[in-house]
């Protein structure tokens, strides 16, 4: 069985993101994260890596190659996609993570709701 792997925001300390299994004891993780859920945004690792072997997570914003683009990893029914170009994160094109969409908000523009149906 694969070990849980995410990455968490944390809203109320901007600039500040940490990952499971992280350094801090989970215990003591858990209980900052219990005492105020809705302050911290879970993001889940896809268990694929980019192109130079950086772990890719729900929120990353990444550059395909021959794209110009950004696309944003989010899951979608029953896999992972990449938006708004619409394809798979495990399709062919060769896959570099530039950010995230929290602590990159400036590389990000939302997407207009047409270009994610």
């Amino acid at each position: 069985m694969k070990a849980f792997v995410c990455r968490i925001w944390d809203e109320k300390v901007q600039g500040s993101m940490f990952y499971c299994p992280d350094p801090i004891p989970i215990p003591l993780a858990w209980m900052r994260i219990l005492q105020d859920p809705e302050a911290y945004i879970f993001m889940l690792s896809t268990g694929l890596k980019d192109t130079n072997g950086k772990l890719i997570y729900d929120g990353d914003l990444i550059k395909l190659a021959g794209h110009n683009e950004l696309q944003q990893v989010k899951w979608s029914v029953c896999c992972w996609v990449l938006r708004p170009a619409h394809y798979r994160l495990d399709c062919k094109y060769e896959k570099r993570v530039v950010g995230n969409i929290y602590e990159d908000k400036g590389l990000w523009k939302l997407p207009t709701k047409s270009a994610l149906k």
